[in-house]
């Protein structure tokens, strides 16, 4: 029997590399359809700070707890939002996720926060028209 919804639960160590001097990632695991796809979440751990699908013995645990409960949040409401649109596709939930999590800025201020990094010289020679089209608009 095929799930109408799509599961989400998180995955420590997946592909078995903890012990206790080395850490090992958390992954979220999302299973539609017989297929699954997994999300890293940046989050590694030592195998003593994991237990029975929560963090345990973490010096930053309601930090890494919150952390994990928000792209949790997030990833299940992407596929409500997919579920109206009506298509649920697992593999571009990733890039629906970063596109949640970038910042959205305009071009302008893509240009001013770019023009920032470069020396005087180098604006001077080559972004001359941005403080142009900046004041106009």
């Amino acid at each position: 029997m095929i799930n109408k919804y799509p599961q989400v639960s998180f995955i420590y160590d997946r592909k078995k590399t903890a012990n206790p001097t080395t850490k090992s990632s958390v992954e979220m695991r999302i299973t539609y359809d017989y297929k699954q796809k997994y999300i890293s979440t940046g989050i590694k751990l030592y195998p003593n700070q994991w237990k029975n699908g929560k963090i345990v013995n973490c010096p930053d645990i309601m930090q890494t707890s919150q952390t994990l409960d928000k792209m949790l949040t997030d990833v299940r409401q992407i596929i409500l939002d997919m579920e109206r649109e009506g298509n649920i596709d697992i593999m571009a939930i990733p890039e629906k996720l970063r596109q949640l999590n970038t910042p959205q800025i305009s071009f302008l201020e893509f240009c001013n926060v770019s023009v920032s990094d470069y020396t005087h010289c180098t604006i001077r020679r080559q972004f001359v028209p941005l403080p142009c089209v900046i004041n106009k608009v």
